[in-house]
Order: structure tokens, then sequence, then C-alpha cells
């Protein structure tokens, strides 16, 4: 592939985003663009759909035609995980959506950490709890901070200037007594 772009990503699912003249597009492995660079931002394909913004602020994903299958109507988006998650923002809050464009966790946060045992993250009004794999609020935002769960059903969390542990049904397992802790 000649040296040409002003930037390119990486291979993902066979195509590579390059940016042409101040847009992007994305090329196979042959180094023909297969789809055009009619795009501000771009992002690598995974799950069969890359994320893409036609101008600032307006994010949606599209196929490896080029056709939008999830319509851009996000100011920002990101790739979709292995299992099919993406974490977007609208209107300055975030939530996830899956790769139907069916939304997971709406976006009502301030911010959606990762997806750890089952559960996501969230903050609201500087708060923190907890959402099942459904957006279901399964863990209020109740907490000055929490941690993500770990493997041994345990998240860190901090009530006031205290540390504690909680367990994935919100139950306080061991008391906020600690100056500072961390996850085992």
């Amino acid at each position: 592939i000649d040296y040409k772009y002003d930037s390119a990503n990486i291979f993902c699912e066979g195509l590579a985003a390059v940016k042409e003249d101040g847009k992007w597009g994305y090329i196979n492995k042959k180094g023909d663009m297969v789809i055009d660079n009619d795009f501000v931002e771009a992002y690598g394909f995974s799950n069969g759909l890359a994320a893409v913004a036609k101008e600032e602020g307006k994010w949606g994903y599209i196929n490896k035609k080029g056709e939008f299958k999830i319509k851009a109507e996000y100011d920002w988006a990101y790739s979709f995980n292995e299992d099919g998650y993406a974490h977007v923002s609208k209107k300055g809050e975030e939530g996830v959506i899956n790769t139907k464009g069916k939304v997971v966790v709406d976006t009502d946060y301030d911010d959606v950490g990762t997806l750890t045992e089952g559960l996501y993250r969230v903050q609201k009004n500087d708060e923190y709890g907890f959402v099942n794999e459904k957006g279901k609020e399964v863990i209020d935002t109740d907490y000055d901070y929490a941690g993500y769960f770990t493997e041994d059903g345990l998240a860190v969390i901090r009530d006031g200037d205290e540390y504690g542990y909680i367990n994935k049904k919100g139950k306080v397992v061991i008391k906020a007594d600690f100056d500072d802790a961390e996850g085992f």
C-alpha cells in the first residue's frame, strides 16, 4: 500500500480507516478505497460495524458497504466490544447500545464504566452505583465512589471519607471504616 494518506489506522475485519485530504474513509488490504472518505472521524470495524461521524458531534455506525446501520445521532461513539456493546454519548450523558442500535443502558449518566462481572459502574451527579446488562439499576447511585467488581464479587465503595466493600446485590459486606481500600 502506497504511503499517501495523512493518517491510517490498523486493519480491523479486513478494512482500515485512512485519512486523505482531511476526511476519513476505508481501504481494503489491496489499498483500494472501498468506503469513500466522507467522514470527519472514523474508528475501526468490530462486529461488522464502525463508528463514524459525517460532521462533528454526529456519530453513528456504518456497515462494510458504507451504509448507516445505526443513525448518526450521538455526540460521540466508541467501537463495539467483543460482546457487541458500545459506549455512546447524547447531550452530554453516557449510555450503552448493542449492534442493533438498541439502547442497553440509557444515556442518563455522567459516566458509564466498563462491564465487569455482569455490571456497569455508573455515575450521576457525582454519585456512583451499578446497572446490569439490561440497563436496570441494581445498586442505587448513592456512593461517593465505587470501584469495579472483581471476580470475588466485591467492589470498593466510599461513603463520605471512609471506604468499605459491597457485594453485587449492594449489601455492605465490609463496613466503610477504612481510610483507603483497593480491590482484592
